[in-house]
């Protein structure tokens, strides 16, 4: 059995776990950086809740295979129901290799590693053995609406549910442009809650965390075009771009000059299987992985890899998520996205901590580190009167929020507006019956129903900010641009008036350098 010490910030994770699970009716997540350890959350929780049963649902056999390896090192017992892991089969019964062991592919126990794909088709088994309690790790990418996961919840009728994950967020698009939202703000999620963050700012300052070297190559991004759900950005842009900056002769110098600079486990991010095949061809030495390879050349690729035995694998997103390769020590990117989440997850696997390696480059061909800013410095925190949100270094809202916007709210603004708007309405309703001072009556006479400005001109004419916020955030936001620009210009007091409720209805800062950095009443 092996012995591990659990680090402070583990105990306090874990403790939000059992608090989860042992609560009456309890369905939240638990948010664990990149490299925080999450095998151990698992493995740790389950142990403690003793006899009761419990399935671990991951959204890849490969994530699959690592965590209950660690869980199995660790000392524990458990079985697996992944059919896509098999290997041989031995009297009509499929069985995978894990360690060196044997393992059936389809078997349930109290404590079951699955994917959803495959424990599905065997829910009865499971609602037969009274399973109650579910852990989904990587909650971002099995808990959306219409997923085979809350559809398997709500048939087996789980009462616990715990949700692990770095990036509790998902990316939607719309008329606004694609914009990052937190999972337990959606619309009928399953999490309504956070239990508990671990920031990755903690790990850092205590060297839990390789130190990054941000290598960030500048490109041209004109090629670039947003699909039309606008959540990220076309393949063929993506191509176009690839292309246009020259960056597969760029990646392989790149790759050169890593390898004799001594880094020792090089993997490369690239847009499509086109490009990763390519680079196959120029990269010595080197694997590709990706998603039209068979599951016996995709698993030999990324065996060879992990071993050392090949130092440079190329990829095309297959080993963004759960890839555990603590010497990974340089990470060349080159998919443009608009998901910080995709970004944080293909950079954090240079993240974990390897005796024989100080820190990790990270040579950015992406634009993605201009784009979010360093991934060390990201938080998730709830803000008074707001909630919870994802945030950069300069404390600017990422999360809810249109990504392409230059100009976002900030934790100050967030809560002075919203600090605003109710003494405004108490100013409202205390003068409504008694002569108005002038610019308070200034004021309303320029509001609508809602209580919002009227829009006195475009294609918005005799529409409320609130309305044209509904209708289309991005004009609004659009607005902002220009304004900033010195391209737009609000004219007279109603313009002074719109200009102050576009500022209000999209929490910014002042828009104007001379004002105060913080949002005012408009009168």
């Amino acid at each position: 059995m092996a012995i591990f010490k659990l680090r402070p910030y583990q105990v306090e994770g874990i403790e939000a776990c059992m608090h989860v699970m042992t609560s009456n009716r309890k369905k939240s997540i638990v948010v664990a950086p990149t490299g925080a350890g999450k095998s151990h959350y698992i493995s740790e929780t389950v142990k403690r809740l003793k006899d009761i049963p419990i399935v671990i649902l991951q959204p890849s056999k490969e994530l699959l295979k690592q965590n209950y390896s660690k869980y199995v090192k660790a000392g524990g017992k458990a079985s697996i129901y992944c059919a896509s892991l098999k290997t041989k089969t031995i009297k009509k019964e499929d069985y995978t290799e894990i360690d060196g062991q044997l393992k059936k592919c389809r078997e349930i126990s109290r404590i079951t590693y699955a994917t959803i794909g495959s424990i599905k088709k065997d829910i009865n088994k499971l609602i037969k053995l009274g399973v109650k309690h579910v852990i989904v790790d990587e909650v971002h990418l099995q808990s959306k609406v219409g997923s085979q996961m809350r559809d398997f919840l709500k048939k087996l009728k789980a009462t616990n549910v715990l949700g692990l994950t770095a990036t509790p967020i998902y990316l939607q698009g719309g008329m606004s442009g694609s914009r990052l939202v937190m999972i337990n703000r959606t619309f009928a999620t399953i999490f309504p809650s956070i239990s508990h963050v671990t920031q990755i700012k903690e790990l850092v300052e205590n060297k839990f965390w390789t130190p990054f070297i941000y290598k960030i190559i500048k490109t041209d991004e004109s090629e670039l075009k947003l699909n039309t759900s606008g959540s990220d950005y076309t393949e063929y842009s993506q191509k176009l771009y690839y292309k246009s900056n020259n960056l597969k002769e760029q990646i392989v110098e790149e790759v050169k000059m890593l390898k004799a600079q001594g880094r020792k486990r090089i993997l490369i991010f690239v847009p499509s299987i086109e490009e990763a095949n390519n680079l196959y061809g120029l990269i010595p030495n080197s694997a590709v992985v990706h998603s039209k390879l068979s599951t016996q050349e995709r698993d030999l690729m990324i065996d060879e890899f992990t071993n050392g035995d090949i130092p440079v694998a190329i990829n095309v997103n297959v080993l963004a998520t759960g890839y555990d390769n603590p010497e990974i020590d340089a990470i060349i990117t080159s998919r443009p996205t608009s998901s910080i989440a995709l970004f944080y997850q293909q950079i954090g696997r240079g993240c974990r901590l390897h005796p024989d390696k100080k820190d990790c480059i990270i040579t950015d061909f992406s634009g993605n580190t201009d784009r979010f800013g360093r991934v060390e410095d990201l938080t998730f925190e709830e803000i008074p009167y707001y909630g919870w949100g994802m945030w950069n270094g300069n404390g600017q809202l990422l999360s809810d929020y249109p990504i392409m916007t230059e100009v976002k709210p900030t934790k100050d603004s967030l809560i002075q507006s919203i600090k605003d708007e109710e003494e405004l309405k108490r100013r409202i309703e205390e003068d409504r019956n008694k002569p108005q001072e002038p610019k308070l009556k200034d004021y309303v006479r320029h509001l609508g129903k809602d209580g919002t400005p009227l829009f006195t001109f475009g294609k918005y004419n005799g529409k409320t900010v609130a309305q044209v916020q509904k209708e289309n955030e991005g004009y609004l936001t659009w607005i902002v641009e220009q304004y900033k620009k010195g391209e737009w210009n609000f004219y007279g007091v109603k313009g002074t008036i719109l200009k102050n409720g576009i500022q209000k209805a999209l929490r910014l800062p002042s828009l104007d350098p001379t004002e105060p950095t913080k949002p005012r009443l408009p009168f």
